[in-house]
């Protein structure tokens, strides 16, 4: 080791990192759930068909839940049209996940998921475990969003 290289790796020894993680307001589950912009709307009715679909059809109860979902947004005829064409072909998982731009709209795809699914399907629970690891949501936040929206119901 030279002299230079040396003191550079004696210069970083005095340095101290700080971990404390940044401070992020909180927002409540239902502000995140409520919060239904434009363009997030479509991704939420996505992930609800998708989730429908996951165990390889989407039955009547299921449908009605979309069907329902639909007339309380402000969507256009094109965006309509769009989402009964992926009621016949919904996008896979993994769309699903890359097609969500933040942290804010996971947790909503997430809710949205749960609130479409048929819980008592044991590909229902896979496809939420799945979902949620892809989306990198805490646990704790799921059990959370499990909870609201079984208060909810």
């Amino acid at each position: 080791m030279n002299k230079r290289s040396h003191n550079q790796a004696h210069a970083h020894q005095g340095r101290t990192f700080d971990f404390t993680p940044a401070y992020m307001p909180e927002q409540s589950f239902e502000q995140v759930v409520e919060d239904e912009s434009g363009s997030g709307q479509l991704i939420i009715m996505r992930a609800m068909i998708a989730a429908a679909y996951a165990d390889g059809h989407i039955d009547e109860t299921e449908r009605q839940k979309i069907f329902a979902q639909v007339e309380t947004m402000e969507l256009t005829v094109n965006e309509k049209a769009m989402l009964f064409d992926e009621l016949r072909k919904p996008m896979t998982l993994s769309e699903l996940v890359q097609s969500v731009p933040d942290g804010q709209t996971g947790i909503e795809v997430y809710a949205a998921s749960v609130s479409a699914i048929d819980l008592n399907q044991p590909i229902s629970g896979q496809y939420l475990e799945a979902l949620a690891n892809q989306l990198c949501l805490p646990r704790e936040l799921v059990q959370s969003i499990h909870h609201q929206l079984t208060v909810q119901a």
